[in-house]
């Protein structure tokens, strides 16, 4: 399943990945976003970008973002947030 899964973002041009927290589920052994970017990047994906830290990740964005680039946050929890800063931080 995680060979089916790390292939569903190699359309995107870059991705950042965050880290993973649980949402009070069990988590799953051997899975972290580490893991997770390394197996993403081991599936072909042309550019990864692994933010150890949440405070890491708008810094990383900042860093990659052009005029008319598309920008997706998805995940659970407070990842929304990132993409609120990230438009403080353009003054979008």
């Amino acid at each position: 399943m995680l060979d089916r899964f790390v292939l569903s973002f190699n359309d995107a041009d870059i991705l950042v990945v965050a880290p993973i927290f649980s949402a009070g589920e069990d988590t799953i052994k051997g899975i972290t976003s580490e893991t997770l970017s390394k197996g993403i990047k081991d599936h072909g994906h042309k550019e990864v970008v692994f933010c150890s830290r949440q405070e890491d990740i708008l810094p990383a964005v900042l860093d990659l973002v052009r005029s008319g680039d598309l920008i997706m946050t998805l995940g659970a929890g407070n990842i929304y947030r990132e993409g609120d800063r990230l438009f403080e931080e353009l003054g979008e």
